[in-house]
């Protein structure tokens, strides 16, 4: 063989050989995983927090919460198990490994506060399998290396409101007049108030502000107003209000 044409042959031989072992070598941790369903911001159950301890992290709601595993699956973050542990959510790690050779998922608790904030994590004493969620708390789920008993997640569910009253409508219940929503006094803050008026239950099209006036399609039908609030690391939260009398004429 041409010594040229052995020599680039050669060459190509190895970076055939250097590709393929740096493929066969590729750690399991590598692989990609499914991103982590968006977080919300209400929730009228169990609170789900998932940190995978690389900035990736979510809050989620459970609707359905018997125990732990089923809290998370509720949440649409599905677990794997094995052995009574959970070795996987959401996909990660990519690996489900039950002897933890990589790290672990440690899982915590939190209470709400009568202020609306979040009480610190606390290790979870039973596993997710047996566990019992109770409505309003969270659980809290933390990926990391090996370490005794793990560290908590770094983040919470959004703080909740320690008044959020319902709104109150001033006004008299009769065409053309105005009615006008009294939000009340909620704290802390929020940054923004939105406001919904609804006839008979049926949402009104563009009747979102703090007042509203009566047309003659209200005559007969009964008023009220929804007042939803919004803010940065807090809750969002709708209250509403009574309804009116009968709308007259």
């Amino acid at each position: 063989m041409n010594p040229r044409l052995r020599s680039r042959v050669t060459r190509l031989i190895a970076i055939a050989l250097v590709m393929a072992g740096s493929l066969v070598a590729a750690p399991a941790s590598a692989a990609s995983v499914p991103a982590l369903p968006a977080a919300v911001t209400s929730c009228s159950g169990v609170w789900v927090v998932v940190d995978r301890g690389d900035g990736d992290s979510t809050v989620r709601c459970a609707t359905s919460y018997r125990t732990g595993t089923s809290a998370l699956a509720s949440a649409r973050l599905t677990a794997k198990t094995k052995y009574g542990f959970v070795c996987q959510i959401a996909g990660f790690p990519a690996t489900c490994d039950p002897t933890a050779a990589l790290g672990y998922w440690s899982y915590w608790k939190s209470s709400p506060q009568p202020d609306g904030t979040w009480g610190e994590w606390t290790y979870a004493t039973k596993g997710a399998t047996s566990s019992k969620p109770v409505k309003g708390a969270a659980e809290g789920w933390r990926w990391q290396p090996l370490a005794p008993q793990g560290t908590a997640p770094d983040l919470k569910p959004p703080a909740a409101y320690a008044s959020a009253p319902k709104p109150v409508i001033a006004g008299t219940a009769k065409v053309g007049r105005v009615l006008t929503a009294d939000p009340g006094v909620w704290l802390p803050t929020p940054e923004t108030l939105t406001f919904q008026w609804y006839r008979s239950g049926k949402k009104i099209r563009n009747a979102t502000g703090a007042s509203y006036q009566l047309t003659r399609s209200d005559r007969t039908k009964r008023i009220k107003v929804k007042v939803t609030a919004r803010g940065p690391e807090l809750q969002t939260v709708s209250r509403t209000s009574a309804q009116t009398a009968k709308v007259k004429s």
